[in-house]
């Protein structure tokens, strides 16, 4: 994809082979389309009338299938309504991509309206358009659309073949119509088709579902007589459907015949192991069979030791909590934790908050996890995700909050700091930016599909729309703790922008900070310097701009890190003056092939407050790498600095009257501050608070003083 927009860029400038034309267009829409960049495909779409080309309808699915692949399925709708208003006629693909992105957002009123426009236009569904809708209704559990549907296939012309039977016992499984679905497995033959493994699996799942697990039984028993072989799949689906109290032994039973079935559990895909061990775990709990438990729980971190050793560098493990273990680098210039390698015993306990931590945000696989950046220790501490893309630490509330989309819904979450206790905070949006405003308890987020800059209070309601416009994409957004502003980048504008608040929390100034950017992603403040970073995807750059003493832009844009392989994640530790971000890294050795092994996505750093007068830094390899992820993509990253919690998207949480605090233990002997009651390694009191330049009065043992914000720490 990066070439097809090399190849565009040349001919729109006037130095390539030939002229831009729609082919032109059209192909680099297409390339990045396949590669999951809907951003870019978007971008090209809405750009390509500026240039003279109008857009064919081949363009315009690829950019709705991008945009379904990128969890941005409710922009790829608005894309497919603006077909007719572009003059073209919409194709059998075009609708199929609609109903593609229907699944995603498990919209099975669109999905049939969809299917209902078609007739209008004089098309006719083909049967993958129609299993599509079928598995739409099954994602939003409507069992009886699924059922209706498959017995009408014959008045549409089509044929079923067995992906149709399929999807329609899936949604039968989740309706817990067992007999339907047993009765559509058999159904099956007299269609002339062979049942597969997925078919008896999906019937035994909805057996499951209904507590009948001797049927299930009774249909994996069934499954060689149909020349069907069980693999580590259907031992799992039997282990599901009974994993119950009585039925414990059968899981086990599940477990070891899957571990043969595989050549041994070593053999088994880790996707499959991870279920099988978390079944029979459950199992064994539920029959309080506490010694098979504790022994499923000891074989299940031994198998990973030992996948460990002999898979480095394969992080695709969704059932493990220690992904990460040390690796020490070769590198003189840093140390850094490595995916894949051996355990170690340095790792931090759940919980342990005595130190900075980093929180990250991987792709591929779904998790967020922490670390020690100074240290070897890593953990994976939400692991079961679905398409994770932004999140923030809250310190003075012990929470995690983080965006994710799943098959039903787009959401806000929070979790305590160990993962523990998720549960839903603000449903159906789709934020790719979050950040928190601690001394009013406010959750700032971005809607890149409605285009909206948003807040709420910390438990998700009193929802708020602050800024609104058409088109834009907001996506990475800071809160200002000191300028009393919400800074957020517009990805499609190309621009950082800015929206003041007054006292009372309400909109006072929109400012761009900077503009004529590519694609800025995520956004950091130094508060102490009143610099705004920012990662920019499109020219591989970390860069900044200062602020004004009263807070406003200067324009001067000035480049930080280049060269930085697919920059993302940003974060910017207050206190020690170190920029954080994220680099997905991700090489294709060929086009619609997976990510190469070569792929090195990492999270580097930089202490831009040492080296400001170095910078920019040429190449982002002189960093400090932190943590390297290999072939999985690092997309956000936070930090969280217990010492005097400060989170880099919120700020360190203001000081209020009666918390106990010290001096700064980096203050140099001359500050003014010494000139009060209070000397290094003594503990006060806060008794009272102004607006001034020295806002808090400190009482120490009967004596008071005024003293500056920024001489003063949590104690």
């Amino acid at each position: 994809w990066q070439h097809a927009l090399q190849e565009l860029a040349s001919a729109l400038n006037g130095t390539g082979s030939g002229p831009a034309s729609v082919t032109a267009v059209g192909a680099a829409i297409n390339a990045c389309g396949r590669a999951s960049r809907w951003q870019f495909s978007l971008h090209l779409l809405r750009a390509a009338p500026d240039w003279s080309h109008r857009p064919d309808i081949v363009a315009c699915n690829s950019v709705v299938s991008a945009c379904e692949r990128g969890s941005a399925w409710r922009i790829g709708l608005q894309i497919a309504e603006e077909v007719g208003l572009l003059g073209l006629k919409p194709t059998v693909v075009t609708f199929g991509a609609v109903i593609n992105s229907c699944r995603r957002g498990s919209w099975w009123e669109g999905a049939l309206a969809s299917l209902s426009r078609m007739q209008t236009v004089s098309l006719s569904p083909d049967l993958v358009v129609w299993n599509n809708t079928i598995s739409v209704c099954e994602a939003a559990s409507q069992w009886q659309l699924a059922t209706s549907m498959l017995h009408s296939t014959t008045s549409q012309q089509l044929k079923p073949d067995v992906t149709t039977f399929n999807a329609t016992i899936t949604a039968q499984g989740q309706g817990q119509q067992w007999q339907a679905a047993i009765s559509l497995l058999w159904e099956l033959e007299s269609h002339g088709l062979q049942p597969d493994e997925y078919s008896f699996n999906a019937a035994m799942t909805a057996c499951g579902s209904a507590n009948q697990w001797e049927q299930a039984l009774e249909l994996f028993s069934s499954m060689p007589g149909h020349s069907v072989t069980p693999t580590a799949n259907a031992y799992n689906a039997l282990s599901t459907a009974s994993c119950n109290a009585t039925a414990w032994e059968t899981c086990l039973f599940c477990l070891s015949s899957a571990a043969s079935a595989a050549d041994a559990v070593r053999g088994m895909p880790l996707k499959e192991a991870a279920i099988g061990f978390s079944v029979a775990q459950s199992a064994c709990w539920k029959a309080r069979e506490w010694e098979w438990a504790l022994h499923l729980l000891d074989a299940r971190h031994q198998e990973w030791q030992n996948r460990q050793a002999q898979e480095k560098g394969d992080v695709d493990h969704p059932w493990s909590s220690s992904y990460f273990s040390s690796s020490s680098s070769s590198s003189s210039s840093s140390s850094s934790t490595e995916v894949g390698g051996q355990a170690n015993s340095c790792q931090a306990s759940p919980g342990d908050l005595s130190s900075t931590q980093m929180y990250y945000m991987l792709n591929f696989p779904n998790l967020i996890g922490r670390c020690n950046p100074d240290e070897c220790t890593a953990e994976a501490i939400l692991d079961r995700l679905h398409h994770p893309q932004a999140m923030v630490v809250v310190p003075s509330q012990g929470k995690l909050y983080f965006s994710d989309s799943n098959k039903d819904e787009d959401g806000i979450f929070r979790s305590n700091f160990d993962g523990s206790d998720v549960e839903e905070v603000v449903r159906d949006i789709s934020s790719w930016g979050l950040s928190i405003d601690e001394d009013e308890e406010k959750l700032y987020w971005t809607d890149i599909v409605r285009g909206q800059i948003c807040r709420s209070n910390l438990m998700g309601t009193e929802v708020e729309v602050l800024f609104e416009e058409e088109y834009s994409e907001p996506y990475g957004i800071v809160f200002d703790r000191r300028g009393r502003k919400i800074i957020w980048t517009d990805y499609g504008a190309g621009s950082i922008r800015s929206l003041s608040l007054d006292a009372e929390g309400g909109m006072k100034v929109l400012e761009v900070l900077a503009d004529n950017l590519t694609h800025p992603s995520d956004v950091a403040i130094d508060e102490s310097q009143a610099t705004v970073y920012w990662t920019d995807g499109g020219t591989f750059k970390v860069q900044r701009t200062q602020l004004t003493s009263n807070g406003k832009a200067t324009g001067e844009v000035q480049d930080v890190v280049t060269h930085v392989k697919d920059p993302h994640g940003l974060a910017f530790d207050q206190q020690s003056g170190v920029l954080y971000w994220t680099s997905t890294g991700t090489i294709y050795d060929a086009p619609k092939k997976p990510s190469s092994p070569k792929s090195n996505g990492k999270i580097q750093r930089l202490n831009v407050r040492s080296v400001d007068s170095e910078l920019p830094l040429e190449k982002a390899d002189l960093a400090e790498t932190v943590l390297s992820t290999g072939r999985s993509r690092p997309i956000s990253v936070e930090v969280l600095n217990a010492h005097d919690a400060r989170c880099s998207k919120t700020g360190r949480r203001p000081l209020r009257v009666g918390d106990s605090v010290r001096l700064r233990g980096d203050l140099p002997t001359t500050d003014e501050s010494f000139r009060g009651p209070l000397r290094l390694g003594d503990v006060g009191v806060i008794a009272a608070n102004d607006k001034s330049d020295q806002p808090f009065m400190v009482n120490v043992g009967g004596q008071e003083w005024w003293y500056r914000e920024d001489a003063l720490e949590f104690h």
